[in-house]
């Protein structure tokens, strides 16, 4: 199977992955979690959008009639991330990194200084230039350092430069 972008693979995560879905939305892919969300709907927002299920849990396979799904092995979030994009043969876009929201899913807008300028904290206005608004939730985002540290673990999930 040839590798497949961020952009054409969207997930939903059961309860037991919810800190995967946020590490899938900070490397871009359209990751939908409801985590009160009962197995019967789940599947049915999968099915009717097209989605992989993402789970820890394996009574889900029991069931009929199922889009496609991958149980996670490890516990810890990062490595299920390392899963998911090995699996199922992703090539994470770092031009797609940090484009969610990491809590609410949406695609982030543009927002300029002025409209940042009495919500951001001060230190963060004079130091940054660039923002990014969540229309969801509201939230704001700006490049920090946990951004790189966060950026710099996304990286290890991509190709080896001048490599297959």
């Amino acid at each position: 199977m040839p590798p497949r972008s961020s952009s054409q693979t969207r997930f939903i995560a059961a309860a037991s992955a919810g800190r995967l879905a946020r590490w899938l939305r900070l490397a871009g892919f359209d990751t939908s979690y409801h985590p009160r969300l009962p197995d019967g709907l789940l599947i049915a927002r999968a099915m009717r959008d097209r989605r992989v299920i993402l789970t820890r849990s394996r009574r889900i396979l029991a069931r009929r009639a199922l889009p496609p799904v991958l149980v996670l092995k490890s516990e810890e979030p990062f490595e299920q991330l390392r899963q998911v994009i090995v699996e199922l043969g992703l090539t994470p876009d770092p031009r797609e990194f940090f484009n969610r929201c990491a809590f609410c899913n949406l695609v982030l807008e543009t927002a300029s200084r002025d409209e940042v300028r009495e919500i951001v904290p001060p230190y963060v206005f004079k130091t940054r230039k660039e923002y990014r608004r969540c229309r969801g939730c509201g939230r704001i985002f700006w490049a920090g350092t946990h951004q790189a540290s966060i950026l710099r673990r996304l990286e290890t999930l991509l190709p080896p430069k001048g490599g297959s």
